[in-house]
């Protein structure tokens, strides 16, 4: 049904075997269910702030676009660190909270250019669309880790 009303990537996640190859003969993108899960976690936490912002810079607010971006950023951050840490008090497990070369790159870039933005108060089109490009090397660098295959 999504398929049929335009979506191009339809992901299902399915264990291998009948069930499976039946998808992939009908078209269907087939994952296991942990990496689809994966790839729904990254849909459903980048879609609504990322089509929110380019919407109000489409409409040439970049302040609003600019805000929504910082705002999930703030959110993600003041709702995602509590959590894993009452998970990890709650379990005792320490969470892994190391990051690669390329995330520790764009994280650097993102909060230099959000201070450099910040000490001003007001963003034009150069700085949101700096933003936006930010956002999109982050899109890129998630989506290309989650979709490539892991090597024996």
């Amino acid at each position: 049904n999504m398929r049929d009303s335009g979506v191009k990537d339809v992901v299902i996640g399915l264990r291998p075997g009948g069930s499976a190859q039946k998808a992939e003969a009908a078209g269907f993108k087939v994952m296991s269910p942990a990496d689809a899960a994966k790839w729904a976690d990254v849909v459903m936490v980048l879609t609504p702030e990322g089509f929110a912002a380019l919407l109000a810079s489409a409409r040439g607010d970049m302040q609003r676009s600019i805000n929504v971006l910082l705002g999930s950023a703030v959110a993600t951050i003041g709702l995602t660190v509590p959590a894993v840490l009452t998970v990890r008090w709650i379990t005792g497990v320490d969470p892994e909270f190391g990051l690669e070369a390329p995330y520790i790159v764009l994280l650097a870039l993102t909060f230099m250019v959000s201070a450099l933005n910040l000490m001003r108060g007001r963003v034009n089109a150069m700085q949101g669309l700096m933003h936006l490009l930010i956002l999109f090397g982050w899109l890129v660098t998630i989506l290309d880790e989650s979709l490539t295959p892991e090597l024996p």
